[in-house]
């Protein structure tokens, strides 16, 4: 149960960094 857990935390955490970078691209484009 708790491997389930870490692995859902990691995905989580990836999918969090990965909507932040691509929200970061798309202010950089609206500031362009």
């Amino acid at each position: 149960m708790s491997q389930i857990l870490s692995i859902g935390l990691l995905v989580i955490s990836i999918a969090l960094l990965i909507v932040h970078f691509s929200d970061i691209k798309q202010s950089r484009k609206i500031n362009d």
